[in-house]
Protein backbone atom coordinates (compact mmCIF):
# COMPACT_ATOMS: atom_id res chain seq x y z
CA UNK A 1 0.00 0.00 0.00
CA UNK A 2 1.14 3.47 -0.64
CA UNK A 3 1.07 6.51 1.55
CA UNK A 4 1.69 9.97 1.19
CA UNK A 5 2.66 12.94 3.40
CA UNK A 6 3.30 16.67 2.95
CA UNK A 7 6.48 18.31 4.90
CA UNK A 8 7.09 22.15 4.01
CA UNK A 9 10.17 23.76 5.59
CA UNK A 10 10.66 27.23 5.58
CA UNK A 11 14.43 27.16 5.17
CA UNK A 12 15.36 28.52 8.55
CA UNK A 13 17.96 27.74 9.84
CA UNK A 14 20.05 27.76 6.78
CA UNK A 15 22.16 24.76 6.58
CA UNK A 16 20.24 22.23 8.57
CA UNK A 17 18.93 19.67 6.42
CA UNK A 18 14.60 18.43 6.81
CA UNK A 19 14.45 15.17 8.10
CA UNK A 20 11.21 13.18 8.13
CA UNK A 21 10.40 9.94 9.41
CA UNK A 22 7.67 7.60 9.65
CA UNK A 23 6.58 5.33 12.58
CA UNK A 24 4.21 3.00 14.13
CA UNK A 25 1.98 4.73 16.73
CA UNK A 26 -0.27 1.68 17.51
CA UNK A 27 -1.99 -1.17 16.13
CA UNK A 28 -1.96 -4.86 16.22
CA UNK A 29 1.00 -5.69 14.26
CA UNK A 30 4.54 -5.23 12.58
CA UNK A 31 4.69 -2.55 9.92
CA UNK A 32 7.64 -2.06 7.22
CA UNK A 33 7.75 1.20 5.63
CA UNK A 34 9.44 1.03 2.20
CA UNK A 35 11.73 3.91 2.70
CA UNK A 36 10.86 5.67 6.58
CA UNK A 37 12.54 8.84 6.05
CA UNK A 38 10.64 9.58 2.55
CA UNK A 39 7.33 11.48 2.78
CA UNK A 40 5.67 9.05 0.51
CA UNK A 41 6.24 5.38 0.60
CA UNK A 42 5.13 1.92 0.63
CA UNK A 43 4.04 0.46 4.22
CA UNK A 44 2.74 -3.30 4.83
CA UNK A 45 0.96 -4.14 8.00
CA UNK A 46 1.88 -8.22 9.00
CA UNK A 47 -1.92 -8.20 9.69
CA UNK A 48 -5.09 -6.78 9.45
CA UNK A 49 -6.54 -4.40 11.67
CA UNK A 50 -6.72 -0.57 12.66
CA UNK A 51 -3.26 1.42 12.89
CA UNK A 52 -2.07 4.89 13.86
CA UNK A 53 1.17 5.79 11.41
CA UNK A 54 2.66 9.14 12.58
CA UNK A 55 4.70 11.31 9.92
CA UNK A 56 7.46 13.36 12.04
CA UNK A 57 9.89 16.27 11.06
CA UNK A 58 12.54 18.26 12.02
CA UNK A 59 14.77 21.32 10.49
CA UNK A 60 17.15 21.81 13.02
CA UNK A 61 14.89 24.23 14.78
CA UNK A 62 11.68 23.41 14.78
CA UNK A 63 9.66 19.95 14.86
CA UNK A 64 6.04 18.49 13.87
CA UNK A 65 4.29 15.50 13.88
CA UNK A 66 1.01 14.36 12.80
CA UNK A 67 -0.98 11.26 12.93
CA UNK A 68 -3.41 8.82 10.39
Amino acid sequence: MSIAGLVLDDGLPAGYPLTVSWSKISGPGEVVFGDPTATNTTVSFSQGGIYVLQLSADDGLASAADEV
